[in-house]
């Protein structure tokens, strides 16, 4: 049976005291078809000397060193140099169980027209987090409009991050597939990009990566106004990429989100959300929804007259009422 090569891509940048425990548990993996690529991202601590430390002893590793250019572009750079059947992240801070690409290929082995296999994440600091987006079996979906249909609905089980996701290459790069540069939250919409291309993914019931909490990393030490700038930026790409394909429903969910983080925008983000609104009116437009794009318009420049009674019926109406 053909073993396919899994690229394992993993930005390093300042984690020093984790960084071994994390290349051990890949470069001990059960599935030993590996190419690993260290993503040094500029760390200013000893993880370059690392990086190098592991390669010379094992020839599965590639470590490019850059400038510190953020996650999305560490990732980006990984997977452009990737030569993979499959890649699969993993974020520098957690770990894998030993046979976690070994339990991802014997089920690619089934379903080899599958598109991204995602297994389950635990998290030992805590073992709650995860348990909202887990399924209770092996789960497949082997069509776009089903994937959209339970990504955008309330009891959602897809998580959104990147890790722990084995995913074609050729399906990442014929669907130009990449990371937003610069913001924070880029997984939301690597995720959102994905579930409108794959056709067939698979949900496995096992634990295939460990996540740790780490207080030094992006997500946890970043500001509400850096998120609520990112969510602006990410926003604005999703409604240029809603589509005719559950149309109503895919624009309720993030129309509603953008209505959510409107009252705390800043002076300085205020511009970013005027580009989401235009995006979200063309968006409109875009897919012949002509009543909604003339709703949105009105809502806008009545809300405050009116605090969104009856022009926001108005649109929850079209979206959800209305076939």
């Amino acid at each position: 049976m053909i073993e396919p090569l899994v690229s394992i891509i993993v930005p390093i940048y300042k984690v020093e005291p984790y960084l071994r425990r994390c290349l051990d548990s890949i470069v001990n993996q059960t599935y030993t078809n590996l190419e690993i690529i260290l993503v040094d991202d500029g760390s200013p601590d000893d993880c370059p000397q690392i990086c190098d430390e592991y390669a010379a002893k094992d020839i599965r590793i590639t470590v490019i060193h850059k400038d510190n250019g953020g996650l999305s572009d560490a990732r980006n750079t990984g997977t452009l140099i990737a030569k993979g059947d499959y890649i699969y992240y993993i974020d520098s801070d957690d770990e894998l169980p030993l046979d976690s690409i070994s339990i991802m290929i014997n089920q690619l082995q089934k379903s080899p027209e599958t598109e991204v296999i995602i297994g389950k994440m635990y998290c030992p600091d805590d073992e709650d987090m995860y348990k909202g987006q887990l399924f209770d079996s092996t789960y497949i979906f082997n069509n776009n409009r089903d994937l959209r249909a339970h990504f955008l609905g309330p009891q959602n089980k897809l998580p959104v991050n990147a890790c722990n996701k084995l995913v074609s290459r050729k399906f990442l790069l014929e669907n130009n597939i990449f990371f937003k540069k610069g913001i924070i939250h880029e997984d939301n919409l690597w995720m959102f990009l994905v579930v409108q291309k794959a056709k067939y993914v698979i949900c496995i019931n096992q634990n295939t990566y460990i996540r740790y909490l780490n207080p030094g990393s992006i997500m946890t030490a970043s500001s509400d106004e850096k998120r609520n700038e990112s969510w602006g930026i990410i926003l604005k790409e999703i409604f240029n990429n809603i589509d005719s394909v559950l149309f109503k429903k895919q624009f309720l969910k993030y129309f509603n989100q953008y209505n959510e983080l409107l009252p705390h925008i800043t002076e300085i983000q205020k511009k970013i959300y005027r580009e989401v609104w235009q995006g979200i009116i063309d968006c409109a437009r875009r897919n012949r929804q002509p009543l909604l794009a003339t709703s949105l318009i009105f809502h806008k420049f009545f809300y405050r007259a009116l605090k969104g009674h009856g022009t926001g019926f108005a649109i929850w109406f079209l979206l959800t009422k209305i076939p």
